[in-house]
């Protein structure tokens, strides 16, 4: 009996080739110091998760927080289409982004 992997969207694999792109291109680039564990007092210093919102203890468990390195803020890998089970998920990311727009 042959193991199969599930298929992956196109819209996946084309988010999958971006993103490499940019590690290719970039390089290292830093996690953002409030997505850093802090577990010694000098790392809290430093402000290593500081800031950092977890998005359960908020309604929807939507926040307006990147996630991002600097260098790469704003960038978007992953852009569903408007077929099939993608034009959900494209619509959930829609909402999403409008209801941050509003708490601003």
């Amino acid at each position: 009996m042959a193991f199969m992997l599930p298929t992956l969207s196109n819209a996946s694999y084309l988010s999958y080739l971006r993103a490499k792109e940019d590690i290719e291109k970039e390089g290292y680039l830093p996690a953002p110091l409030h997505l850093r564990n802090a577990p010694t007092t000098l790392l809290k210093e430093m402000h290593y998760g500081r800031d950092y919102q977890y998005p359960h203890d908020f309604e929807g468990h939507i926040i307006d927080q990147d996630y991002l390195p600097e260098k790469l803020k704003g960038r978007r890998y992953y852009q569903p289409t408007d077929i099939g089970y993608e034009r959900m998920i494209r619509e959930r990311l829609e909402a999403i982004k409008q209801k941050i727009k509003k708490s601003e």
